[in-house]
C-alpha cells in the first residue's frame, strides 16, 4: 500500500491523508520529518503514465514561479516495487482544486468566487503559462480546473477570496 511504500523512501515519508485521485495517479499528503514540512506526493503506478511523468516532472524542477507548484524531488520507484512507477514530491497548496470551488458554487451560488477574485487568478494563470512559454521553452497542456489549486492565507479565513492565489499544478 502507498503508506508502507512512502516509509520506504529516503527520506521516509508518512501518509497524513488522500488529498485526491486524477488519471495519472492519487495524491497524499505525507509529512517528511527530516525536512520538518508537509508535502503532497503524487503517486503513478501506471508504466506508460510514469515514464510521462517522470519526465514532466524532471522539467517541473526546475520551474521556480509564485503560480506553479514547487516540485522538491521526482522518484523512479522501479528499484523500490520493480515496476514502472514514480513519485513527484510537492509542496502542499491548502486552497483544494478549482473544480471543487466550483462544484461549491453550483449547490451555493452565494459561495461563487466574486469578479475580483476571478480576474486575479485568470492574471495568475497566465503569468505561470507564459513563464512556462517563455523562460522553459514548454507549452503545457492540461489546463483544467483539477490542475488550478487555491492558495489560501494561512488562516484560511478568505471568505472573500482578497488574499487567495492560484497555482497551476502537475
Amino acid at each position: 500500500d502507498a503508506a508502507s511504500l512512502l516509509r520506504k523512501l529516503n527520506p521516509p515519508l508518512d501518509v497524513v491523508a488522500e488529498l485526491g485521485r486524477g488519471s495519472f495517479g492519487t495524491v497524499y499528503k505525507c509529512k517528511d520529518a527530516l525536512q520538518k514540512r508537509f508535502v503532497a506526493v503524487k503517486l503513478v503506478n501506471d508504466a506508460k503514465n510514469a515514464q510521462a511523468a517522470m519526465r514532466e516532472g524532471q522539467k517541473l524542477l526546475r520551474a521556480k514561479h509564485k503560480n506553479i507548484v514547487q516540485i522538491y524531488r521526482v522518484l523512479d520507484l522501479n528499484p523500490i516495487l520493480g515496476t514502472a512507477s514514480c513519485a513527484l514530491e510537492m509542496e502542499v497548496v491548502a486552497g483544494g482544486d478549482l473544480s471543487e470551488h466550483l462544484d461549491a458554487a453550483r449547490r451555493r451560488p452565494e459561495q461563487r468566487l466574486p469578479a475580483a477574485a476571478v480576474l486575479r487568478f485568470s492574471r495568475q494563470l497566465l503569468h505561470a503559462l507564459v513563464h512556462l512559454r517563455d523562460e522553459m521553452k514548454w507549452l503545457y497542456g492540461d489546463i483544467k480546473p483539477q490542475n488550478m489549486l487555491l492558495q489560501m492565507p494561512a488562516d484560511h479565513s478568505a471568505i472573500d477570496h482578497s488574499d487567495a492565489g492560484i497555482m497551476l499544478a502537475y
